[in-house]
Formats: C-alpha cells, sequence, structure tokens
C-alpha cells in the first residue's frame, strides 16, 4: 500500500494556455541594458580565473561566493535550515563543515567551467576517469537509447563534457538561464565536445526523439520542480520531483543509467555510470511512475550521503510544498505524515 492524494484538474483550455505562457515569457523578459549589465561582469570573471592556475582559480573563486553571500544572508540561513533536517545526527560544527565543503567544489566548478573546453580538447585530463561504459555500449549495441540521470554533485557540468567527447550522440536537458547573453555562453561551453542542448520545456518532444534515435539523454532530477510532478520523499521530507526519465523509459523502451562523479582524496575526478536500473511492475502506469521516480531519488539521495560536501546546498531543493489535488507518493511506512490535505 502507499499514500498517494491525487485530484482531478480541469486542464485549462488553449487559449488559456497561451496567454499563461506569453505572461511567462514577458515575466522573465529582462530590458537590454540589465542584460549588458550582467553579462560583461560574468564574461569579465570567466576570463580572469580562465588564465590563472587551477588552484588559484579556486581560491578566488571561493572568496567571490564569500562576498555574494554576504548580500543573500538568507539563502545561507535557508542552506543550514537544510543541512540540519537532513542530517540531524551530525553536530553543528560537522554540518558547518559539509557547507565549507560544497562552497570549496562550487568554487572548484566555476574555476573549471570557462575552460572545459581547452581541457577536453585533446581527450579528457589525466586527473579525471570514467567507470562504467560498458552499460551504455551495451544499451546501444541491444538497440536502446539510455537515459543517464544524474545530479548537482561534483563537477556535474565537467561531467556531462567528459561523457561527450567519448560518447556518440549525447544530448542534454537544460533549464536556460533567464540571461540569454549569459545562457549562450554557457551553451556553448556545455556542447564543446559535440553535445546538443535540449531547453527543459521541450525536454519530452525532443527527448522521445533522442531515445528513438538510440541517442543517450543527460537530464539532472535533483532540481526543484516548478508545477507538475510527483512530490516523494527526500532527506525525510517532500520534493517537487519531475517524472520524465520513468515517462520517457516507458515510451521508448530506453536503458535508465544512474551517473554520477566524485572527487577523491588523491585528487581526482571519478565519472561513474552505474548498472541498469529496471523499471517498476506495477500494472497501475501512473503508480508504476510514481515509483520509479520515488526510486531514482532515493539513488541521488545514497550519492549525497556518501559524500554530502559534493552536493550543490546552495540550491533550493524543498522550495515548493504540496497543495491540495498534487500527486504525493511514499511508501508507507510505521508511520505516516498528516500532509495537511
Amino acid at each position: 500500500m502507499h499514500a498517494v492524494t491525487r485530484e482531478r484538474i480541469r486542464r485549462p483550455l488553449r487559449t488559456d494556455m497561451m496567454l499563461y505562457l506569453w505572461f511567462c515569457h514577458m515575466a522573465r523578459s529582462k530590458p537590454s541594458l540589465q542584460i549588458h549589465l550582467e553579462y560583461w561582469p560574468v564574461r569579465g570573471v570567466a576570463a580572469f580565473v580562465r588564465r590563472l592556475p587551477l588552484d588559484s582559480a579556486t581560491r578566488i573563486s571561493r572568496n567571490i561566493i564569500k562576498f555574494i553571500l554576504l548580500f543573500i544572508p538568507l539563502r545561507k540561513k535557508l542552506v543550514r535550515g537544510n543541512l540540519a533536517s537532513a542530517f540531524p545526527e551530525l553536530s553543528e560544527p560537522e554540518r558547518e563543515a559539509i557547507l565549507s565543503e560544497s562552497l570549496n567544489n562550487l568554487a572548484r566548478m566555476i574555476a573549471i567551467f570557462p575552460r572545459m573546453p581547452e581541457l577536453t580538447r585533446e581527450g579528457l585530463p589525466a586527473w579525471v576517469s570514467i567507470e562504467g561504459l560498458e552499460h551504455v555500449r551495451k544499451a546501444r549495441e541491444e538497440g536502446h537509447g539510455v537515459i543517464a540521470f544524474t545530479a548537482h554533485l561534483g563537477l556535474w557540468e565537467f561531467m556531462a563534457v567528459c561523457c561527450s567527447r567519448l560518447i556518440h550522440d549525447v544530448r542534454l536537458i537544460v533549464r536556460p538561464l533567464d540571461n540569454a547573453r549569459i545562457d549562450a555562453y554557457c551553451t556553448s561551453l556545455r556542447s564543446c565536445t559535440g553535445a546538443a542542448i535540449i531547453p527543459h520545456r521541450q525536454a519530452l518532444r525532443q527527448g522521445l526523439r533522442c531515445l528513438k534515435d538510440h541517442g543517450v539523454l543527460g537530464i539532472l532530477i535533483d532540481q526543484n520542480f516548478s508545477a507538475g510532478g510527483i512530490f516523494v520523499d527526500f532527506f525525510g521530507r517532500l520534493a517537487a520531483t519531475s517524472s520524465i526519465v520513468s515517462i520517457l523509459a516507458r515510451r521508448t523502451d530506453a536503458v535508465i543509467l544512474p551517473l554520477h562523479n566524485r572527487w577523491e582524496e588523491n585528487g581526482r575526478l571519478k565519472i561513474i555510470f552505474d548498472p541498469p536500473v529496471p523499471l517498476s511492475q506495477n500494472s497501475n502506469t501512473e503508480m508504476a511512475v510514481a515509483e520509479d521516480t520515488y526510486g531514482l531519488t532515493k539513488i541521488v539521495e545514497g550519492w549525497i550521503r556518501q559524500d554530502p560536501g559534493q552536493w550543490f546546498w546552495l540550491h533550493n531543493r524543498w522550495k515548493r510544498r504540496p497543495q491540495p489535488g498534487e500527486f504525493v507518493y511514499m511508501p508507507e511506512g510505521p508511520t505516516q505524515q498528516n500532509f495537511g490535505f
């Protein structure tokens, strides 16, 4: 048995939806001056850190992060609250150490991100290794597309670039930034080894095409899902989660591979494709998709528990709370929480 809440909600008329999308677009639009005022400092910092030795670029990036956090103290307070909720068994100094490591990991990402093309021009750096590529080869040899689901862990951006350096026909689902010029710059870096970038609003249509072509589709599944999806348990709290991995796999017979990376103590980055994850055999499709989504989320949680300081804790993963009529899934346990429906 499972705890599930679901109400049917009237679909909006096509005209209503078009107006809604238009208003969303207008809300995201920025004046040209603001776009340039945001873009040039980003490019300036990127150019600066790219010219420095990696260790120096990482230290400077860490100081930039510390400076920015001075102006958003509520974000740091939020992170500390999320860490306390996720790891109540740890002491405050232990959780502060996780936060510090997470910020250091983000600094490494900032230092490496603008130099990804040069780092992968002739192959992979000597300090990067990839395990489990045989799972990708086997799936494609058997005529399947591959969904590689992953998380904001380690150097997730660089991991994708390294994978597309060694694997043909990689396509990445990405949430576009609200500054078109910065987004175009980031896209040029993400695609430097041949990966195609799919905006998240086109994920279903282009994802189906990719998998039917037996391509490899990369998807981050640890982001707060702004609308729809399924609420599943993540570190003991309900988190709005996209069910797209299960939906795409069921429509295309794609193989689902967990993909993650981690920094090791010897200073090397290890990228790992784990063995395929089977889909739920529940005869109720809606319940099967929920079980799949819950299972994949628990895999991500396991990665983070293993290396909590390498996850991007600045992201507000639990931002959206379930409302009456939304799909909430939790396996039945010794106690059931009342979610207020």
